[in-house]
């Protein structure tokens, strides 16, 4: 039973500790990073987890955002965002909000672009 209960345990570690992080971008101010292993396609729409670090802290260091991509109609809409007190997704969770927000365009040149392009070229028919 003990060991069945240290099982449990150690596979509730944080997930940051196994994510395999892929820096997409950095400006002055964040660096951006994805999971590819998080992206998930049902026909047009992908979701994918990404992670921000910012070179400033604020209340948080890192937050990581669950986002789903409209591969068709080039649009993204986030799902659930979860801030951390230290860099990738790190130390403790400060705050967690689970929204489905609108679907927006995806702006051109933006970071947002550049995970659409991960996320849908991967997932490419």
């Amino acid at each position: 039973m003990r060991k069945a209960i240290w099982i449990l345990l150690l596979a509730g570690v944080n997930s940051s500790a196994t994510a395999a992080w892929v820096k997409v971008g950095q400006d002055e101010n964040v660096t951006t990073y994805v999971d590819p292993a998080t992206i998930r396609k049902t026909d047009n729409i992908v979701k994918m987890l990404a992670l921000f670090n910012y070179t400033n802290k604020r209340f948080y260091a890192s937050m990581k955002v669950q986002t789903e991509y409209n591969c068709k109609k080039y649009e993204s809409r986030g799902l659930s965002l979860s801030y951390y007190s230290e860099k990738m997704g790190e130390g403790q969770m400060v705050n967690n909000e689970s929204t489905y927000l609108e679907w927006v365009p995806v702006s051109p040149g933006s970071v947002d672009e550049a995970l659409w392009e991960i996320a849908c070229k991967k997932n490419k028919n």
